[in-house]
């Protein structure tokens, strides 16, 4: 049987990475705790006054808004610090741009890097999760690495190769988890 292999070049602008940042943040699995933590917050300072005990309502009040308020300064500055390193992370390809084979049994990544060349070949049976969005993949691994495809950027065969394997491995794998 003839192996089947396509091939691609994928760049990696920052409306790409902030985008692909922004979607992976809004798909965390505990974004509803966040609100569950704030509404938790409010209620301990409010929950005196309900009760009777000697405190002002402002005062409960304004204790409530700082605190939520600080809480969520913290969830901004991790969303920020996470777009950041993904930056990063490819910012260390000079050309921005990762070199795809796919195959019916792996991925193979590979890149020119400062010191030389990057090379990495990850099973697709390594995957557990994909986070789809009409502008990119994101192919998560067990050990919670990533790959990231820009689908704009791969021609229609290579797409309907890869969500192919998608379809196959998710037959194979009942805890492959698919998220749009």
């Amino acid at each position: 049987m003839e192996a089947i292999e396509y091939k691609a070049e994928v760049s990696y602008p920052k409306r790409v990475l902030d985008q692909a940042g922004k979607f992976a943040w809004s798909r965390r699995p505990y974004r509803r705790m966040d609100l569950a933590i704030s509404v938790l917050l409010a209620a301990s300072c409010i929950f005196p006054t309900s009760i009777g005990q000697e405190t002002r309502g402002w005062q409960a009040v304004l204790v409530s808004a700082i605190l939520v308020g600080l809480f969520w300064c913290l969830r901004w500055y991790q969303y920020r610090k996470t777009l950041a390193k993904m930056r990063q992370r490819f910012a260390a390809f000079p050309d921005r741009k990762l070199r795809f084979v796919f195959t019916r049994d792996s991925i193979a990544i590979s890149s020119k890097y400062f010191e030389g060349t990057f090379e990495m070949t990850t099973p697709w049976k390594a995957f557990a999760e994909v986070w789809m969005s009409p502008e990119f993949l994101l192919l998560l691994t067990v050990e919670k690495h990533y790959v990231l495809l820009p689908t704009s950027q791969l021609d229609e065969e290579c797409r309907k190769f890869i969500m192919t394997r998608i379809g196959e491995e998710r037959a194979a794998n009942p805890n492959f988890k698919l998220r749009t």
